[in-house]
């Protein structure tokens, strides 16, 4: 016969050991919390031991790791750290504004304005950076018109934001549409107003017009069949 101990690792596993006769016998099971589901252990043969050590100490790397990452309440404690929530999200790209005009236009912008006055230098009223758009309707259902030389998707945009300046007088009535081509594929209109003698922070939703595919050309549409002085437009451009 043999004679076995067990040695306390930590508070969840029991070392257990024996010493053998030359018969032979196979290791005590080591002792495993109740409710916790003991994993495969090796077994081990009289033969398989040296005739000079009788003793086997069940130190398997395979499933004492295991254990040892286990509470009483079963719980894999290795697989609850990983489930961690309280970890920051990683950073995803984020789409930077697309501009259109920011004192000057961007790249691949002209100005395709009808019965109007343009001055894209404009430096008396900023409302960003050195220059701003001054804009003087000189006709009823006159345009300020931006023309892209290729369409620009707007894939990844929700709107066209602005600044505009209502300049002197009254309030200015504007309607905003645009298209996918140079006459044609035109958008749903919105109206917005610019307020006189103050600058004004416009978001137009694309959903608003009809969430054109592309655009071409946007348009500030003088909503009035008289001239109007000059308003002044700043920092326009799509945002995500």
């Amino acid at each position: 016969m043999g004679r076995c101990f067990a040695t306390p690792l930590g508070t969840t596993l029991l070392l257990a050991a024996c010493v053998f006769d030359p018969s032979g016998i196979r290791p005590r099971e080591s002792i495993v919390p109740d409710g916790v589901d003991s994993p495969p252990r090796p077994e081990v043969a009289a033969a398989d031991l040296a005739p000079s050590d009788r003793s086997v100490e069940l130190l398997a790397d395979s499933w004492t790791a295991d254990l040892a990452r286990t509470d009483v309440a079963g719980t894999d404690l290795a697989r609850t750290d990983l489930a961690r929530t309280d970890l920051p999200a990683p950073d995803l790209p984020q789409i930077a504004n697309l501009i259109i005009y920011d004192d000057a236009l961007a790249n691949d912008w002209d100005d395709w304005s009808w019965w109007t006055t343009v001055n894209l230098g404009g430096s008396s009223l900023v409302k960003v950076g050195a220059k701003a758009a001054n804009v003087t309707f000189y006709a009823g259902w006159a345009g300020f018109s931006l023309r892209k030389g290729t369409a620009v998707s707007t894939s990844g945009y929700s709107a066209l934001r602005f600044w505009v300046h209502g300049g002197t007088g009254t309030n200015k009535s504007l309607r905003i549409f645009t298209q996918t081509a140079d006459s044609s594929g035109t958008s749903l209109e919105t109206a917005v107003s610019a307020v006189a003698g103050t600058w004004t922070d416009i978001t137009v939703p694309l959903s608003s017009l009809g969430n054109p595919p592309s655009i071409k050309r946007l348009n500030f549409h003088n909503n009035s069949p008289s001239s109007q002085p000059m308003m002044t437009f700043d920092h326009i451009r799509l945002q995500p």
